[in-house]
């Protein structure tokens, strides 16, 4: 159903890359994650908004875990449809993973994968997880394991071969712990849909202290 590419993938291209990056590097967790296309429910088909997911395995089964309200398209504090004209999603894609090791050269390849919501979607989606007591804004969605990359021992070719997956918590990354109160730092960025196209250089400060300022001052809203 199509792809998605990172930078360049001329011959030449790539042959420049391997002589000047002799052993050239790439963060695991970007196969850990995916970004989500939402589609639009008059027959086109179109990309009307984008979110982003990650992949967990649990019990042997593969998950794509993402916000509740992506799927629902619903405020899960509230409950309302959040989008202005009602929309709420029925299909949306994301990109699994493949991989494939020749002549010294690794390919990966990720392929756009299209999921569409059941008939009984609506009233499984009514209302968010609820957890000690109060909605949160997580869903999980099974889909075959053979989508994407899992821990596979066999598996030569490269250095970290045996090791590669896309499931987020096969991975062996160091565990960071944080708390209300932990410094953070919100990097700048531009948000083209708030109020006089409002932007911020970034800012400094606690969990707690972060998270009020990107509901309100961040966002200008």
């Amino acid at each position: 159903m199509g792809g998605i590419s990172y930078g360049d993938t001329k011959p030449e291209i790539v042959n420049l890359a391997h002589r000047n990056f002799v052993q050239p590097a790439m963060d695991p967790r970007t196969l850990c994650t995916t970004p989500i296309e939402l589609l639009s429910k008059d027959g086109q088909e179109q990309v009307i908004s984008t979110a982003t997911g990650f992949f967990w395995l649990h019990g042997g089964q593969a998950y794509l875990v993402t916000n509740w309200h992506v799927v629902s398209g619903r405020n899960p504090f509230t409950g309302a449809i959040s989008s202005p004209t009602g929309y709420t999603p029925s299909q949306f894609n994301f990109f699994g993973t493949s991989i494939e090791v020749q002549d010294g050269r690794v390919a990966i390849d990720r392929k756009k994968i299209r999921i569409t919501l059941g008939p009984h979607a609506e009233e499984v989606l009514e209302k968010p997880p609820i957890v000690a007591g109060g909605p949160v804004d997580l869903w999980a969605m099974p889909f075959p394991n053979d989508l994407v990359i899992g821990l596979n021992p066999a598996r030569i070719g490269y250095k970290g071969a045996e090791a590669t997956t896309s499931f987020i918590n096969e991975n062996s990354f160091q565990r960071i712990l944080t708390q209300a109160g932990d410094e953070c730092v919100v990097l700048a960025t531009r948000y083209a849909t708030t109020r006089a196209g409002c932007s911020r250089s970034g800012n400094v400060g606690s969990l707690r202290a972060m998270w009020d300022w990107v509901l309100t001052d961040g966002l200008c809203s």
